[in-house]
């Protein structure tokens, strides 16, 4: 089991709610903020890169390679309709992408460009 945290900075001070799930021993963190420009969300992803650093949580970027890239953090996590993760696996160390139907499921599985799957809806 994966223990994943996602922010939500309308919940309230996201480097304390990240702190506290570093603390808790949570997996991934994904920084999911989509409405911050590119600067504000570097900004955010290294404050949280820098409490994670030394410990087992890795973050990921929502949807934002670049961001991922210019702060060196482990990976992104890409929505079903974002860039093809076959041509964003080179490029990162950890890479999870949302799906929304059982066909998605079942297109990420067969081509394994991915390291893990994120089921956003209720597929029954």
């Amino acid at each position: 089991m994966i223990r994943y945290y996602v922010t939500d900075r309308r919940q309230g001070d996201i480097l304390r709610f990240a702190e506290r799930a570093i603390r808790d021993g949570v997996d991934l963190i994904q920084v999911r903020e989509k409405d911050l420009p590119a600067r504000q969300l570097f900004e955010l992803v290294c404050g949280i890169r820098d409490l994670a650093k030394g410990g087992k949580t890795r973050v990921l970027v929502n949807d934002r390679l670049d961001v991922s890239l210019a702060s060196d953090v482990e990976g992104v996590h890409l929505p079903g309709n974002g860039l093809p993760p076959d041509r964003v696996r080179p490029f990162v160390k950890l890479l999870g992408v949302s799906v929304h139907t059982i066909e998605e499921l079942v297109g990420h599985a067969d081509s394994r460009s991915d390291d893990f799957e994120v089921r956003i809806d209720d597929f029954s």
